[in-house]
């Protein structure tokens, strides 16, 4: 297969790897909860988007108030997917950091 490997910088690949091996080790699992019950301090598993697809808060962050303020106002006007991903770990206890 000529041209196999070259499309993304190998670098990068190495770096996901490492991500993705960190969250097996870490006994980190994902979890889909309903937009009611997000708390601070809990791990987004993935990105927040309003049904439009506007980005709101990007997986990775640790919730705070300021983020649960925000999604409560775009309820009104360009509501929020009703399902979130966290991260949870292996004894199905949400994360929370912070």
């Amino acid at each position: 297969m000529e041209g196999k490997g070259k499309k993304f910088d190998p670098a990068i690949l190495d770096i996901l790897i490492e991500v993705l091996e960190g969250r097996e080790e870490a006994g980190s699992d994902v979890l889909e909860i309903a937009v009611t019950e997000l708390k601070e301090g809990m791990v987004l598993a993935s990105d927040i988007k309003t049904e439009n697809g506007l980005l709101l808060i990007p997986s990775g962050e640790v919730i705070q108030r300021s983020h649960i303020s925000k999604i409560k106002n775009f309820q009104r006007t360009d509501p929020v997917v009703t399902r979130i991903s966290i991260v949870q770990d292996t004894n199905g206890k949400q994360e929370v950091r912070g």
